[in-house]
């Protein structure tokens, strides 16, 4: 039944819904030529006003509406652009044929939490989980081992006693080609759903620890720093000798802790002990072109250095202000012994990057800026029009984003664009975007820090 009100964000959802059925794919600017075909005449003129971004807020509320619907898994993409209706959306629509927007917003909700289980790939958020991909696994295991299935190095997952391609396990999951994704891309999705690739002589699986019970957020805190500073005692002691005049330091009320060493500025070694899992890292933090550089020393060892390690060692691009090479490991209980273990893996994280991360810096010298007379030559040349290029570049990347038109940034670069928002005072944009992030795939302070911003922006937007 066509819905027969919308005053309210929320009534929009089955609208929309309902139009898509009878469009079932379209761009999204002929999408709202026919939302305001359909439904002109139930659109409340305070809707037809502009928001504080500029924009015709019945309009925004349609681009919202898209996006809870794709989230549920009702609406999807046929491309860049264009708007399509999920076979579930149809099987909703058939099977609730009176149901307002509340029940729209029960099912939402349901499928929201559901979600949850699963890792993003090129835009797409995969449901898979663990125990649901490992049993497809078995069944086509038991028919006689696919020889994707075994085309493994040094690397697998086992499935039983079964050592099986990381590959072919994230084809599985996601039904992309071999040449659409790589091995460090297989193993860093599969590990979001707790499934760990190990060398192949590995058959046995590590036991796994047990987590840390909830507690309160100010005793978890002040256990966090206490466990930190035990790590900082251990960790002099297993660095390499090359590597024993770094600065250890411990961030009051953080989930991290860094090593820093002055030959390599807008860099640093972190263990960081997160909300799913736990992580050792070298982050890189100066402009984009040198943090993607240095990156490229490293992509060529990954495969060496989680041989070295034991755990896979991935170099991730990540986003727009930093790149890192990430070691993932399964969270630890905050004990002496837990924290001598990551000192000792610390060091031996360090021996075996150390060297790597002297190069880096020797191809991508960290560079001094010299200091020059400015003339009346350059004053004139210089017409002040990049810097504004560079913003509406960067405003076009995000108004996109909102609107439908592009893939799905990762949750780094939509705290990055947060932050842009709330400097340039795009106050709504900035809240918008807040609400987008998925708090365990950030750091703590990452996050809390996106928070503090979203929050100036939620109430400079009203």
């Amino acid at each position: 039944m066509k819905p027969q009100k919308l005053k309210v964000a929320t009534d929009y959802r089955p609208a929309l819904l309902w139009l898509m059925a009878r469009l079932e794919s379209a761009r999204m600017r002929d999408v709202m030529a026919a939302f305001e075909e359909a439904f002109g005449d139930l659109i409340p003129a305070e809707h037809r006003e502009t928001n504080k971004s500029g924009r015709i807020k019945w309009e925004h509320y349609v681009v919202w509406s898209r996006f809870d619907l794709v989230g549920a898994g009702l609406m999807g993409s046929g491309g860049r652009g264009i708007w399509t209706i999920t076979t579930s959306g149809n099987e909703w629509l058939l099977g609730n044929p009176d149901a307002d927007s509340a029940d729209l917003s029960v099912f939402i909700r349901q499928e929201s939490t559901e979600s949850e289980l699963g890792f993003r790939w090129r835009g797409k958020q995969y449901t898979i989980s663990k125990r649901a991909l490992l049993s497809r696994a078995r069944r086509l295991l038991k028919e006689g081992p696919p020889k994707e299935a075994l085309r493994y190095k040094g690397w697998a997952v086992f499935v039983g006693d079964q050592p099986v391609s990381v590959k072919w396990l994230f084809s599985l999951a996601t039904g992309a080609d071999y040449n659409e994704f790589n091995s460090p891309t297989a193993r860093r999705a599969l590990s979001k759903i707790g499934i760990e690739a190990r060398p192949v002589g590995q058959q046995t699986p590590p036991v796994p620890q047990e987590s840390p019970p909830r507690i309160p957020r100010a005793e978890r805190k002040a256990r966090r720093q206490a466990f930190f500073e035990q790590v900082a005692e251990f960790i002099p002691s297993y660095l390499p000798e090359q590597a024993r005049h770094g600065d250890i330091r411990v961030h009051e009320g953080t989930n991290y802790m860094q090593l820093v060493y002055p030959e390599f500025p807008g860099a640093h070694y972190d263990l960081i002990l997160g909300r799913a899992n736990d992580q050792l890292a070298i982050y890189f933090e100066s402009s984009r072109e040198k943090n993607m550089a240095r990156l490229a020393v490293f992509e060529s060892h990954q495969e060496g250095l989680s041989a070295k390690m034991g755990h896979p060692v991935i170099a991730d691009p990540r986003c727009q202000s930093w790149t890192r090479v990430e070691l993932h490991l399964s969270r630890a209980p905050w004990t002496s012994q837990q924290a001598e273990i990551y000192a000792k893996l610390m060091g031996r994280f360090v021996d075996a990057t150390f060297s790597l991360l002297r190069q880096a810096f020797d191809a991508v010298p960290p560079g001094r800026r010299r200091r020059r007379a400015k003339t009346a030559t350059d004053s004139s040349a210089w017409d002040g029009s990049r810097p504004h290029v560079i913003l509406e570049e960067r405003l076009d990347q995000i108004r996109h984003f909102l609107q439908g038109r592009a893939p799905r940034p990762s949750d780094e670069v939509l705290c990055d664009w947060v932050q842009f928002c709330y400097t340039f005072e795009l106050f709504a944009e900035g809240y918008e975007l807040f609400r987008l992030i998925d708090p365990s795939a950030v750091n703590d302070w990452l996050y809390e820090r996106t928070k503090r911003l979203a929050k100036v922006c939620h109430i400079r937007s009203g």
